[in-house]
């Protein structure tokens, strides 16, 4: 039932054809890449805090004025309150975003 107006293979005949070749054929065609090294910024976890618009301002603020990211201020906020209490502090990281802000 070929159309001669058609041009090329039908999806039957392809699959037909490709049923056809050993899995070692396919493997030599298309060879397996090496996974990628898991990203840092992968293993992260995120910690969200609801604020209420005024506080969500009052530490908006906080951040432009002293030219220090939200993220880190919550960093700082976090290991202040664990060395407080005996612990650690946190591993330091980066912010997964960069935050937007132009620092000229």
């Amino acid at each position: 039932m070929s159309n001669p107006g058609k041009r090329g293979t039908s999806l039957a005949s392809a699959l037909s054809k490709a049923s056809r070749k050993p899995a070692d054929a396919v493997e030599e065609i298309i060879p397996q890449a090496e996974p990628a090294p898991a990203s840092p910024q992968k293993a992260l976890k995120v910690i969200s805090t609801y604020l209420t618009p005024e506080d969500h301002k009052r530490i908006r603020d906080l951040s432009y004025h002293s030219e220090i990211s939200i993220q880190q201020l919550g960093l700082q906020a976090w290991n202040m309150l664990l060395e407080s209490k005996g612990h650690a502090p946190l591993a330091p990281t980066t912010a997964a975003r960069p935050s937007g802000r132009n620092r000229s």
